[in-house]
């Protein structure tokens, strides 16, 4: 279980890191990170990844993921 939390959040913070570099992402990686995200939480995951979300979203709603 902690090992895939880990593999989650490392998830997660690719997904961020990529889009803070610039690079396009599609609307269907976000649903994943979405859902995956939802399986962080119930395993008891940490604050930090919800910032990472926070900006995830923003860049969703401004149009930046496609």
């Amino acid at each position: 279980d902690a090992n895939e939390k880990d593999r989650i959040k490392y998830e997660i913070l690719q997904f961020s890191g990529s889009l803070r570099q610039g690079l396009n992402r599609s609307e269907t990686d976000y649903q994943h990170i979405e859902t995956i995200f939802t399986k962080y939480k119930n395993k008891g995951g940490n604050s930090y990844i919800m910032h990472e979300m926070e900006y995830i979203r923003k860049c969703h709603d401004e149009g930046r993921i496609l």
